[in-house]
């Protein structure tokens, strides 16, 4: 149950209630409601749809008419809003909601909110703060990535760090509660009191429990099922309602109080009577008015059901259904499973049982996803399905590809040594040698079987996919970068045409191309919520959205999900987040204990030696570098060179050798060469400004900076650039912002060093102070001392023992050892499971968790 928010206490004015559809989001604003109405609050409700998006402003019309006359569908004519200006039309709602007494605006569907009035909604919670006015807002996920406007998460960011938002994310019932639902005692209650309750009222409660979803039919249904006239069923249902069991009726159909106890009811009913009413619900939405249930709904009642309905129909709409899941959610296994099982077509089994590998490697099931493999092989070779020669033959190429990811996953390399003995195509060969990590041999290979255009066009069949994805994967890590042209729509019946736009994401956003990424995406009608653990987090990651990004590669990893490169640009990408958050001694431990399966090692070398330059150790920041670039030339591999040479020059200029600078740059514009993406060419650019002070190469490289749109890149940009004296000192100010609103905290202490050096204002000083104190926090508790510690503030070491000596007084902590506990302490609150940063209050020792960055700007390594 969500609190009640307290219009009488401080708090944010915006609460966003997130979770997936199906999870109650309606019902629960339904329940804030009533309670908030028994209390005496207005409530102010709106409901956006789909259509209102195209109508700039409507929602906060919408809104202001509410505010007129809550609950009147008349009030939006009390309020002339033509003519008016966004200003005040956004001045209008605040006026009217601060004049109700303790009202509750409560808005179900925020994810279909107009641009326009979505752009407006940091004015308006503004113009909200400090009253009683308390909102709160569902949003259904997951929310297209090309549905929300620019910069939207970086708003929310800053209104979360602001104390003006919070986000409430609704989790699905846990296994162990599905398992045994009638264990929550409030679920044992009812389902007691239902057992008790006159005849038909259990039956009926169990009916409705499965047949609900399908909207104001539900009853009818249950009568047929059940053998009951509707008369009974109608009066069994009044008794639930008596109950508080059931809420609705009518045309709205009938909703559960508790999610917990239709699991339960789900569960207490035995497998005839569960296949009777799946087969009920099937032929409804198939034959009947219900056909805009939900599609899980109709997935898990086919799965239910089994063959009571027609089979073969079945298999088709399980396979359809799943994909409309994300690639990780657990029922895209169950679905694929029951349609292998379900289907006597040899083509529709292969192709189901190729979609159960897929689904069973993105949920870490690999034992699963072998044999699947091995199992869809067996098909293909045995029973000859009715498919011509080449069909066939990319049938066979994808199952091979499939098992040889299983056993990626696996952690099998006596298995991929033999499937690389054994493989026949150059495909196969030049598959299996990436998987472990020969990546030139693997090019080489693939040049047999694909021409090596400078652009591939979009291809077609089912073979020339297969090698045009591998062939994209093998330049992005080798080189020269050949993309191919936009995905072509899927084709019918492909089980992994999802997968395969995954795999492509993935292979863009490990060049650092992301507007690729999510052109590719919104072409293949994909959401960042549909990927692959690995490959959603590094779109998070890219796009600055670090947090998320960590929750994601966290699920990856414990999953084994990832495939090369993927999974270790994205290892590398954790450690950098890690380093950039204020502990570089937990990236540096990340780093060298990665595992070496991950491949690409001189990654790993790249990451030490920045993290290494960060606590002043330029020396071991070399060395580390030189042993990257060696291993990349003797591994053959060009991917990250490009910022090999860039941090040697970078060295080089810092210790003033600029011949030996000039040479580093010299072999960066060779590695953008060879690489050929825009990042390493911006990289090139800023190897030649580091070199030479070049004016116009700085130029150059804010101008690719910009259009590649990322924060993390443009911001190491304008520092490089500024810095360096090839350009204004005032571009330090746009980089702090941008640092900013990625939460690098230990980035944005050496741009407050230069901004203060070159004589540029550091804004917002009691600001600067906390992060500051947070910053120490963190870095003690990390486990830095001395000059380490120091280097990594950009302070001397008497300065910072002065600023633990003055921390330790204000907070009661008196040790570093003390202070490094509370820092790691979790969060009271319940809030996310991240490293917790020290929160002063005067005289007194708190913990609480550093703020969460929810923040979606752009991001890209550098």
């Amino acid at each position: 149950m969500i609190d009640l928010p307290d219009a009488a206490q401080p708090g944010p004015v915006l609460t966003l209630l997130v979770g997936p559809a199906g999870m109650g989001l309606g019902a629960t604003l339904t329940d804030l409601a009533d309670r908030a109405r028994r209390g005496g609050r207005v409530v102010v409700a709106v409901s956006p749809d789909p259509a209102e998006q195209r109508h700039a402003w409507l929602f906060l019309t919408r809104l202001a008419g509410e505010a007129a006359l809550p609950g009147s569908p008349s009030g939006a004519s009390r309020i002339p809003i033509a003519g008016r200006t966004p200003e005040s039309l956004v001045t209008t709602v605040c006026r009217l909601l601060r004049g109700l007494p303790d009202p509750l605006v409560l808005v179900d569907g925020g994810q279909w909110v107009d641009a326009a009035s979505v752009a407006a909604v940091p004015a308006l919670l503004r113009g909200l703060a400090g009253s009683r006015v308390r909102c709160v807002a569902t949003v259904s996920t997951p929310v297209m990535v090309s549905a929300a406007p620019d910069g939207t998460a970086m708003t929310l960011a800053r209104l979360r760090r602001d104390g003006l938002l919070t986000v409430r994310t609704l989790r699905p019932l846990e296994q162990d509660e599905l398992d045994d639902p009638g264990a929550r005692p409030e679920a044992q209650a009812v389902l007691a009191a239902l057992r008790a309750a006159p005849q038909p009222v259990w039956p009926v409660a169990v009916a409705i429990a499965a047949l609900h979803p399908l909207g104001a039919g539900a009853a009818a249904h249950a009568a047929t099922v059940l053998d009951l006239t509707p008369s009974a069923v109608a009066q069994a249902l009044g008794t639930l309602v008596h109950m508080g069991v059931l809420r609705g009726g009518g045309t709205g159909g009938w909703r559960f109080a508790s999610a917990a106890v239709v699991a339960a009811l789900r569960a207490a009913d035995g497998p005839y009577r569960s296949r009777q009413l799946a087969r009920e619900a099937v032929h409804a939405i198939w034959d009947g008015p219900a056909g805009g249930a939900a599609p899980t709904y109709l997935g898990e009642q086919l799965v239910t059901a089994g063959t009571a309905v027609d089979p073969e129909r079945s298999a088709g709409a399980l396979m359809m259904l799943s994909d409309r899941l994300p690639m990780t959610d657990g029922r895209t296994v169950q679905w694929f499973a029951a349609a292998s099982r379900l289907t006597r077509d040899p083509v529709r089994r292969v192709q189901a049982l190729l979609g159960l590998a897929a689904a069973a490697t993105n949920t870490g099931d690999h034992a699963l996803a072998l044999r699947s493999a091995r199992s869809a092989l067996d098909e293909i070779d045995g029973q000859q399905p009715r498919s011509d020669g080449a069909s066939r033959d990319g049938l066979r190429l994808d199952a091979r590809l499939l098992s040889l990811r299983a056993m990626h996953g696996l952690g099998d390399a006596a298995g991929l040594a033999r499937a690389a003995k054994e493989a026949g195509t150059p495909v196969e060969q030049a598959a299996t040698l990436s998987m472990t990590d020969c990546w030139a041999a693997a090019e080489r290979r693939l040049g047999a079987a694909i021409p090596l255009e400078p652009a591939r066009p979009a291809p077609s069949g089912r073979s020339a996919v297969v090698r045009a994805v591998l062939g994209e994967r093998m330049s992005g890590v080798v080189g020269p970068w050949r993309p191919t042209a936009t995905e072509a729509p899927a084709p019918p019946g492909d089980p992994l045409h999802r997968d395969r736009v995954a795999q492509r994401a993935g292979i863009l956003l490990t060049v650092g191309d992301l507007t690729g990424a999510q052109r590719l995406l919104r072409v293949s009608q994909l959401d960042a919520g549909d990927l692959p653990w690995a490959e959603r987090a590094l779109l998070a990651w890219r796009r600055g959205a670090w947090f998320d990004a960590l929750d994601h590669a966290a699920a990856a990893e414990l999953l084994r999900s990832a495939t090369p490169p993927v999974d270790a640009v994205l290892a590398r990408a954790v450690a950098v987040t890690t380093l950039a958050q204020g502990r570089p001694l937990r990236a540096l431990d990340r780093s060298m204990s990665m595992d070496s399966s991950l491949g690409l090692p001189h990654l790993r070398e790249l990451t030490r030696a920045e993290i290494e330059a960060a606590l002043g150790d330029a020396e071991r920041a070399g060395a580390a570098l030189t042993r990257a670039a060696a291993r990349a030339e003797r591994d053959g591999v060009s991917l990250g060179t490009d910022e090999i040479w860039l941090r040697l020059t970078e060295l080089a200029r810092s210790r003033g050798d600029y011949p030996r600078a000039r040479q580093y740059a010299a072999r960066a514009a060779h590695a953008a060469r060879s690489i050929g993406t825009p990042l390493a060419e911006l990289h090139a650019r800023l190897a030649q400004v580091a070199a030479e002070t070049d004016a116009a190469a700085a130029g150059e490289a804010l101008t690719l900076a910009r259009d590649l749109d990322q924060a993390w890149v443009l911001a190491n940009t304008l520092e490089r650039v500024a810095t360096w004296g090839a350009g204004p000192a005032g571009l330090l100010a746009q980089a702090y912002e941008l640092l900013g609103s990625l939460d690098a905290i230990l980035d944005r202490a050496r741009v407050r060093a230069a901004m203060r050096t070159l004589g540029v204002t550091v804004p917002h000083r009691s600001a600067t102070a906390a992060e500051n104190e947070r910053l120490l926090a963190e870095l003690v508790a990390d486990g830095l001392s001395g000059q380490r510690l120091a280097a990594a503030l950009w302070a001397t070491a008497k300065s910072v023992e002065s600023r633990l000596g003055r921390l330790f007084a204000r907070t009661g902590y008196r040790s570093r050892a003390a202070l490094a506990a509370a820092v790691a302490a979790p969060d009271p609150a319940g809030g996310h499971p991240t490293r917790s940063s020290s929160s002063v209050r005067s005289g007194t020792a708190t913990a609480r968790h550093a703020p969460r960055s929810a923040t979606n700007a752009r991001l890209t390594v550098t």
